[in-house]
Order: C-alpha cells, then sequence, then structure tokens
C-alpha cells in the first residue's frame, strides 16, 4: 500500500529515478499533489483480506500465425458482418486508419541496421471505423485479439486510451507492452514476434534534414539530434477535419523507462528470452505528443469536437529500431547519465541512417483528438442537455477556467472493477461485483472521497450486464467509464507463464493521468479495498494533511491477511 503526491502523474516512475530506494524516503513538498493507494485488500470484516479479480484471454495460435503472415489487403474491422449495423462515418470524417509494415527481425542482426525499402504499396491497409465516438473512446479502441494492429505490426503501440492533457498541449497515449502476455517457456514464437513492442519503450534520437526539398529524420546520437528530437520513438502529424495541411512534432514517453531500471538497481531493461515480467514498469507504455501551438488553445477549450465526432487527429509513425538488449545505461541521454555511452549510433545505424517518408512507413492514421477529460467525462452530477451545444460550450469553458484558476479537488478515487469477473488462474467466477461496488463506494463517501472514477470492465465478460445501476445512484459523487478491455493473461503470478493484468494496468494508468492533475491527491483502489483511518485521523483527508505537515509525496503501507478485532465492534 502506498500514497503519493505530485506534480507529475507518473512520477512514482521520476521520483525512482531520483532516488535509489525511492519507497523509503520521502519527497520534497510540492504544489501539486497525487494519491497511489496501491491497497492490498482491507474489508469491512477484516481488516485486510486479499482478492484479485481479472479476466483473461490468452493469443489464439491461429491469431498469431495471421499476423506473422498479413495478407496483402484492405480490410474493414470489425468484420464485414458487423459493419452491417453500423452507421459508418460520412466521407469527410476521418477514419482511423492502420497501416501494416511487415516486420523483417533478420534485419536486427545486421550491423550497420539496414534501411527499410518499404513503399505505399506494401503497406496493408485496415480501417477501424467504429472508432467514432468520443465519449466511448476507450471502448471502442481496438484492443482484443481479433482486431488490435499490434498482433499484426508489432511496432504498432497496444494503445488503450489516448487523450488530450487539461492544457492542451499534449496528446496523452497509454499503451501497453504486448510481449508480456505470454512469457512462459512454451511461447517463444510469440515473445520473439513481439519484440518490437519493447523497442518502443527505449528512444531513439532524431535529427530532421531535407532530402530533395522533403523533410525527412535521420537517426543519430543525442548530440547530433535536434533538441526535441534527443528521447523521441514516434513522428507525430497532426491534422484537422476542414485542412489537408499537416504538421509535425516528436513524442516523448513520460519516463525514461532504461533509466528507471538502471535506478532500481537492474542489469536490463528487457531480455532477448522475454523474462521480464517482474519489473512492472515495462508494462505500461506511457507518451505523449506535443500539440502544434496553433491548435493548443481550441483543444483546451473543448473545441476539438463537435456532436461527438473529433475534429482533430494525430497520425503515429513509429521510428523501428531493434530493441536495446543488455545493460540499460549504456545509451542514455546526458541530463540522465552524462557518462560516455558505450552505444555506437555509426556501428548499429550507419552514418546516415534515414527513415522512410510517412506514406511509406507503417503507422496509425486518424487518432482522434478529443476534448479533455473533465469535458469528456462531465460530472454525473451536473445537469448537462448534450443537445444543447450552447450549454456544453459554457460547461467546457467552465472546466477549462477552474483548470487555469489551479482550481482542484482535496482527494479523488480510481477503480477498475466489474460486475462479473474471474479470480486469478481463473479459479473462481465472481457475480456480486454490483453489490461490492455499492458497498465500496458508500465507504468511500463516509471516509473522504470527493470523487470516484469507476473503470467498468465488465463488457470483457459479459454484453448482458454492467456498473451502471450502481454508479447512477451516486450523481455527482461517481463518474463510469466504459472499459471492456481484456486481461491478456489471468495466470497466477508464480507460474512459467505468469499473469499479466494488462487491461487493469492501463486503466490506472488512464485514470491518474486522466484525473491527477485535477486533484492534490489520487487514490487507485480495488472494490475488496477499505482504507480505514486510525488514531487521531477521522477521515483520508486527515492522513493526507498530516503526510502534508510533514512535507512527505510516498506513504508505503505493510498489507497482510488478519482476522477483525470484534472488542472494537459496536
Amino acid at each position: 500500500m502506498s500514497f503519493q503526491r505530485s506534480t507529475d502523474p507518473f512520477a512514482n516512475f521520476r521520483a525512482s529515478e531520483k532516488l535509489k530506494d525511492a519507497g523509503r524516503k520521502k519527497r520534497k513538498k510540492c504544489s501539486k499533489c497525487q494519491l497511489i493507494l496501491s491497497l492490498v485488500g482491507i474489508s469491512l470484516l477484516a481488516f485486510y483480506s486479499l482478492l484479485s479479480i481479472h479476466l483473461m484471454r490468452r493469443i489464439r495460435n491461429d491469431a498469431l500465425i495471421d499476423t506473422l503472415n498479413p495478407r496483402i489487403d484492405i480490410h474493414l474491422i470489425p468484420s464485414a458482418d458487423k459493419v452491417e449495423s453500423v452507421i459508418l462515418p460520412t466521407k469527410e470524417t476521418p477514419v482511423m486508419t492502420a497501416y501494416i509494415e511487415p516486420v523483417y527481425l533478420s534485419d536486427w542482426d545486421i550491423k550497420p541496421l539496414p534501411l527499410r525499402n518499404t513503399t505505399a504499396k506494401t503497406l496493408t491497409k485496415v480501417m477501424y471505423p467504429n472508432l467514432k465516438s468520443c465519449a466511448n473512446l476507450p471502448a471502442q479502441f481496438p484492443v482484443d485479439e481479433d482486431d488490435a494492429p499490434t498482433n499484426r505490426d508489432p511496432f504498432l503501440p497496444w494503445i488503450h486510451d489516448v487523450f488530450p492533457t487539461a492544457d492542451g498541449k499534449f496528446v496523452q497515449f497509454v499503451a501497453q507492452n504486448k510481449r508480456r502476455c505470454q512469457t512462459g517457456k512454451l511461447f517463444s514464437k510469440e515473445k520473439k514476434f513481439f519484440q518490437p513492442n519493447a523497442a518502443l519503450f527505449q528512444h531513439v534520437p532524431v535529427k530532421r534534414v531535407s532530402v530533395d526539398g522533403e523533410q525527412r529524420y535521420q537517426l543519430t546520437d543525442h548530440n547530433t539530434a535536434d533538441p526535441d528530437g534527443i528521447e523521441t520513438r514516434f513522428i507525430c502529424r497532426f491534422k484537422t477535419i476542414d485542412n489537408d495541411q499537416t504538421y509535425e512534432t516528436l513524442s516523448l514517453h513520460n519516463v525514461n523507462y532504461d533509466f528507471h531500471t538502471v535506478r532500481k538497481g537492474y542489469k536490463s531493461t528487457f531480455t532477448k528470452e522475454g523474462f521480464d515480467n517482474h519489473m512492472i514498469w515495462t508494462s505500461q507504455l506511457v507518451f505523449k505528443c506535443p500539440i502544434p501551438d496553433h491548435m493548443v488553445e481550441k483543444i483546451r477549450l473543448g473545441k476539438s469536437v463537435m456532436n461527438d465526432y473529433a475534429l482533430f487527429f494525430v497520425d503515429l509513425i513509429p521510428i523501428r529500431t531493434p530493441v536495446r538488449y543488455g545493460s540499460s545505461w549504456i545509451f542514455l541521454p546526458d541530463r540522465l547519465y552524462p557518462d560516455k555511452n558505450s552505444f555506437d549510433v555509426k556501428a548499429e545505424y550507419g552514418e546516415k541512417h534515414l527513415v522512410p517518408k510517412i506514406e511509406d512507413s507503417g503507422r496509425l492514421e486518424n487518432i482522434p483528438i478529443c476534448k479533455p477529460s473533465l469535458m469528456t467525462y462531465p460530472d454525473s452530477g451536473v445537469f448537462l442537455n448534450m443537445d444543447d451545444p450552447k450549454a456544453i460550450a459554457e460547461y467546457d469553458a467552465k472546466v477549462a477556467q477552474e483548470y487555469k484558476d489551479g482550481i482542484k479537488k482535496k482527494l479523488i478515487s480510481c477503480a477498475w472493477t466489474s460486475a462479473v469477473f474471474k479470480t486469478r488462474g481463473d479459479r473462481t467466477t465472481v457475480n456480486d461485483g454490483n453489490d461490492r461496488l455499492l458497498q465500496w463506494l458508500e465507504y468511500e463517501r463516509l471516509v473522504g472521497s470527493e470523487h470516484v472514477y469507476i473503470f467498468d470492465n465488465t463488457g470483457a465478460f459479459s454484453n448482458e450486464t454492467s456498473l451502471a445501476p450502481i454508479t447512477d445512484l451516486f450523481p455527482g459523487f461517481v463518474t463510469r467509464i466504459d472499459w471492456p478491455a481484456k486481461v491478456c493473461n489471468n495466470n497466477k503470478g508464480n507460474v512459467d507463464n505468469k499473469g499479466e493484468r494488462s487491461s487493469q494496468y492501463a486503466a490506472e494508468s488512464s485514470c491518474r493521468l486522466r484525473f491527477g492533475e485535477h486533484s492534490e491527491w489520487l487514490a487507485a483502489h480495488d472494490t475488496d479495498e477499505y482504507f480505514i483511518p486510525q488514531g487521531k485521523h477521522k477521515s483520508i483527508k486527515d492522513l493526507l494533511d498530516t503526510a502534508e505537515k510533514e512535507n512527505l509525496a510516498v506513504i508505503n503501507f505493510q498489507s497482510k491477511r488478519s482476522k477483525p478485532r470484534l472488542r472494537f465492534f459496536e
């Protein structure tokens, strides 16, 4: 169990980059705070009680075979029989499209790395016409095995959520490492195929060059790279629905994963064999694209959406290089590791390694840029006529102004949960998720949470029910987000093919990054976890006030099973 507060919702990684033992030392006080409660089971009848509540869906062998041998044609996702019941966007409405590029892992063994000779004609086009509603974007994103573009081109990130930051300056991506889904000894084929997904966690330096009057990107070392290209991995191309002009920026990771590995005392971030699941930070790939200056204000004010359709879009083009196995400190920028790097860029990539033109590169196109999160998910206690453009504009302006004025809640909470679910190892099916949630929400309100965001995972198990009947009982206190992404491996953590709670990890990252900047503290719970204030503390807020007075940014708790002390019951 741990508490954290910071100006950066991902500061649990950043803090550990600065301190060798981040979990045991005090942090300096900061102006914006966040709380991460990694609570491991406190129930109403027991002080601590542990329960795992996730679903899984393994990679099917036939699906993997299909990804290894993609067909060269045009696809619509979902399949044609499902498209018949879907109202497709108009001709003018861009459709998210994946351009699948063949991956030749044998090239990774050649030094320097050969230039890619792909052309637009060699790419496979996969369209996703169902990805059109900003209000339901996480539920519509192609995440699961049948349609995830990552399964066909592992250099395309396994995205679970995407949204602009509240200041309108970045598009934030929340993705997962697909290679972690199957890591057992019998899954060497899968681990080999998904190596490029691990490469996305490592930065590459690039500089812009002009070739025949056209801007291109060249792999280089840290000192030669453009200032915004020192630590990047994706080319981000922005456009609007009514203008053919495009604008390019370079992505940046929320954290340098290799440096985090160094600070944690591990030798390497990734191994070629793929036995990396013990390092949880290699699960969540979080990165962001800087939004061009002239678009920032419109996106900040929520003017990037009309009638739930996005008007602004971003294309994501991965810069494709092999995974850097071996020591994590061999290629770190000067700001983190000023000593000389041992990674020889010229030997690895060559003197002038040009990235192919965007049109000739595998990529994701037309990813919708929706409104900032509090506009996309308005407080359920506020009556807002979604058919009244004026009322929506006034609400969005109010939310934007409150953020600009620094108005925040003291404490908000997040929970990834479901009406039905299976415990780890699929041992038991639990069907009373609604009852659990009702009890837990009532308790959260009693102990001081000001707002709760429920990431409803019921759709991963059933399309016939949801948690809405419970969350609707708490207007103004609870916001429900449909989150049907499946857990990719529900095994226990002590077996050869270790479990990977992909959906849960992505939901927790999404909640922190979406809503953490609107609250001084943020808590991430399971619904069988109850934080019970004790001693002089009458609420969680009392405890947080004490923590702030002591200049604490992280508070760790030990969790264990125990029986209730009945003598304290009235």
